[in-house]
């Protein structure tokens, strides 16, 4: 069963036009094979925040993890995380896909605020320091290190997934951010 703790760690993988297609990381006799990240979601287009130009590589165990982050008007106060889950039997299979968990996160801010999280390097590596909720305009987070080492030991393998993380402002209940990952851990 997969648990919301280590769902919150998708936070960080979170574009339609310009995504980033393939790439893997070996670890503990694992490989994490992410076949798609994308800062916009098939059907959320014109969401006011979005993640460009992003670029995901592995390097010395780690994921090396840039973006900018797009806020096309200031946001409203109260957000929330709603990770939408997904698998299927295999990546080929993609007609066997069916919802499998969503995980919801209330006081998106204060998860954001926190420290030694695996979201912390992001929060921290933004320039210019994105408040939260965040303000128009165009947010960089360059050369960020993420250790993907902790999606080795979960109960994920044997399935393709599919990952939808919407973030939504609560007072108008409809989202203002979605970001697509889709992979397999073999």
């Amino acid at each position: 069963m997969i648990t919301c703790s280590w769902s919150s760690n998708l936070l960080q993988y979170s574009n339609y036009l310009n995504y980033f297609e393939r790439t893997s990381f070996t670890a503990l006799g694992k490989t994490l094979v992410i076949d798609r990240f994308m800062g916009k979601c098939p059907g959320y287009e014109n969401m006011p925040v979005y993640l460009d130009d992003i670029h995901l590589y592995p390097t010395d165990g780690t994921y090396n993890v840039s973006a900018k982050m797009v806020v096309t008007r200031d946001l409203l106060p109260d957000l929330k995380l709603v990770l939408q889950l997904e698998r299927c039997k295999a990546k080929e299979d993609l007609d066997s896909c069916e919802p499998y968990q969503n995980v919801n996160r209330n006081n998106l801010c204060d998860m954001a605020k926190a420290k030694k999280q695996a979201w912390t390097p992001f929060i921290s590596n933004t320039k210019p320091e994105v408040a939260c909720p965040a303000l128009k305009g165009t947010y960089n987070c360059t050369h960020t290190v993420f250790d993907a080492t902790p999606l080795m030991v979960l109960p994920i393998s044997g399935w393709y997934w599919k990952v939808k993380s919407l973030i939504y402002e609560v007072k108008e209940n409809k989202p203002v951010m979605c970001v697509y990952i889709s992979g397999q851990l073999k």
